[in-house]
């Protein structure tokens, strides 16, 4: 089952990249600000949704990783 994507949710392209749902665009496409494995900011693109899923917790950057018990309450 595919979670819902929401602003603000870490999610993670069909070629691996990390980054976080800013906001929802146009005709299907969302704003994502991929980050770097120290959970920097290195790029904003634009992305359609069918190419977006949820990140894993372990996915998400170690700096940027939440507790596990804000992990679980947010789906991770």
């Amino acid at each position: 089952m595919k979670s819902k994507l929401r602003k603000g949710m870490w999610v993670i392209n069909t070629d691996g990249k990390v980054g976080i749902l800013v906001d929802f665009l146009d005709f299907g496409t969302a704003e994502v600000h991929y980050t770097n494995d120290s959970g920097e900011t290195i790029l904003v693109a634009q992305v359609s949704v069918d190419k977006l899923k949820q990140a894993e917790f372990l996915n998400i950057p170690a700096p940027r990783r939440p507790s596990l018990e804000v992990a679980r309450a947010k789906g991770y």
